[in-house]
């Protein structure tokens, strides 16, 4: 198992954020954001997450967060402007 926790994830222009297709992964996060240009993967039509294997990506809350550095309370969750695709199995 692959596991991540951070507080908040950035994807820029021109970045991806690539999650792995053949072993269980976890990022845990408070708030994800992707600029237009920006790119979230999880899995692809072409290279799909493999049977039996776990992709997470999970909202909690880290604590921290005020009014005045979310004022909109966009957290816990996520904002993708850019390019986001996810393929997994298909579920019989």
């Amino acid at each position: 198992m692959i596991a991540q926790e951070f507080k908040s994830v950035r994807i820029a222009d021109g970045g991806k954020l690539q999650f792995a297709t053949n072993v269980n992964t976890e990022l845990r996060n408070e708030y994800l954001f992707s600029a237009m240009m920006g790119t979230l993967e999880i899995g692809t039509n072409s290279n799909k997450i493999a049977t039996g294997v776990t992709v997470s990506l999970v909202f909690a809350e880290r604590g921290g967060t005020t009014s005045s550095f979310d004022p909109d309370r966009f957290a816990l969750g996520a904002v993708l402007m850019g390019t986001t695709t996810m393929h997994c199995p298909e579920i019989p």
